[in-house]
């Protein structure tokens, strides 16, 4: 059975192209441009791990993450958390947010590679 990944990404031709590398390489991968209903998702969907923006159009991805990682059954969901913003913020995000990994864009989809295969072995 394949590994499920939930990514959450506005940017519609990056959201393809990690959508498509991903699944070249065995991943199910279930895709949302908003925030809206994603902890409702997360909890119905399961995924092995969420790759989340963090500047969404509708909600803020470090607030996504928290409600995630604060929700019983989602709080062991392996998160990458994307991010534009200067390395100043990390802090803030690994603080509030508390992401498995933050991922600097603009990234490698090698690097993004690995880490998935190392959050969910």
């Amino acid at each position: 059975m394949s590994k499920k990944i939930l990514i959450i990404e506005d940017e519609h031709y990056l959201l393809e192209l990690t959508e498509h590398v991903l699944k070249k390489r065995g991943y199910e991968i279930t895709t949302l441009d908003k925030g809206e209903e994603v902890v409702q998702y997360a909890v119905d969907y399961q995924p092995n791990l969420i790759i989340l923006d963090n500047l969404l159009p509708d909600k803020n991805g470090v607030e996504l993450c928290n409600e995630i990682k604060s929700t019983s059954t989602t709080q062991n969901i392996p998160i990458i958390l994307t991010t534009g913003h200067v390395m100043e913020d990390s802090k803030q995000m690994r603080r509030y947010a508390q992401p498995d990994f933050i991922l600097w864009k603009p990234f490698d989809i090698e690097q993004l590679c690995d880490k998935i295969e190392e959050l969910i072995k």
